[in-house]
């Protein structure tokens, strides 16, 4: 996913941590989807991927703030929240084990 996504703009594949002290095992891979650069938004994104038969799916959506309890209590909390709104908005997992091939 590196080499193939490094030079597309407005798609950021999620930093892994460069050293041994924090490995990860790499189970998700998260990209985030800038609309304005790319040209499309996450959930175009993943609508075409599903077309071609990649699983791909929203990731940190909806929101906790959207979820109930949090959007009963405070109905306007996406209002406080921009960062995570557009988290919740831009961010997918893509799919990947052994069957996934270049």
């Amino acid at each position: 996913y590196q080499a193939a996504l490094a030079d597309i703009p407005g798609l950021k594949l999620w930093d892994l941590p460069a050293n041994e002290e924090d490995l990860v095992n790499a189970q998700y891979i998260v990209i985030r989807i800038n609309k304005e650069t790319y040209g499309i938004n996450r959930d175009q994104v993943v609508k075409l991927l599903a077309a071609e038969g990649i699983v791909a799916r929203r990731y940190f959506f909806p929101g906790i703030h959207r979820m109930p309890p949090y959007n009963t209590e405070m109905p306007d909390a996406g209002g406080d929240l921009p960062i995570t709104t557009d988290l919740c908005g831009s961010v997918c997992l893509l799919p990947t084990g052994p069957n996934v091939t270049p």
